[in-house]
């Protein structure tokens, strides 16, 4: 006979592996990635700025009629950059299924002007799909965009263009919405299941709709 504490634990058990089993399956959901953005209290206008790409020049009217994701860097980053242009391209693809004014575009913002002409920056975007762009300025309109973000840089005081040197500049991207209005943020690490769940919830938000 077998003894009722052994029957017991065993019944407790089987109990627990049943309740994960449920847990796991989630009445046959998958279960959807934790959010991770910071949405702020409420939209926040962008100052007057002119940035230049391959495509001419680059002025906040330009953002408005779609979303945008804006990331801060320099083509010649030798990771975070291109492996989180890479990361936003396939968050984009995730939301390719929602109306086209919902789809966010990717702005890469060169913080490396020195470096970084407008040709340059025409090739480097082209590398992560054709809803990327890629635009630089001068140090005033550099630094008026970056305050408005809270974001920062760092380019070296005796950086020489024909030398190599690192440019320290912020990890975070930053979604404005269709009217061009910084809305919320996300942090790094970044994945691109999490990001597009994310933008899926804040477009649901009232009065975040873009």
């Amino acid at each position: 006979m077998i003894p009722k504490t052994a029957s017991l634990t065993r019944s407790l058990h089987s109990i627990a592996l049943l309740l994960m089993a449920v847990a796991l399956l989630g009445c046959g959901r998958t279960p959807e990635p934790p959010a991770v953005a910071t949405v702020l209290p409420s939209p926040r206008d962008l100052p007057d700025f002119v940035l230049h790409g391959g495509h001419g020049s680059f002025a906040k009217a330009q953002l408005r009629g779609h979303p945008t994701l804006v990331f801060f860097g320099f083509t010649h980053c030798p990771e975070l950059c291109p492996t989180t242009l890479t990361t936003l391209a396939s968050a984009q693809r995730l939301l390719s299924d929602l109306p086209a004014s919902e789809q966010p575009q990717i702005l890469f913002i060169s913080v490396d002007p020195k470096r970084d002409s407008p040709s340059e920056l025409a090739a480097y975007a082209a590398h992560f799909g054709e809803m990327v762009d890629a635009v630089s300025g001068d140090t005033a309109n550099l630094d008026r965009v970056t305050a408005a973000f809270g974001a920062y840089y760092t380019v070296p005081a005796d950086a020489d263009p024909t030398q190599g040197y690192a440019v320290e500049h912020a990890a975070q991207v930053y979604l404005l919405d269709r009217d061009g209005r910084y809305i919320a943020v996300f942090s790094p690490p970044h994945a691109a299941a999490v990001i597009a769940a994310d933008i899926r919830r804040i477009w649901t938000l009232s009065g975040a709709r873009p």
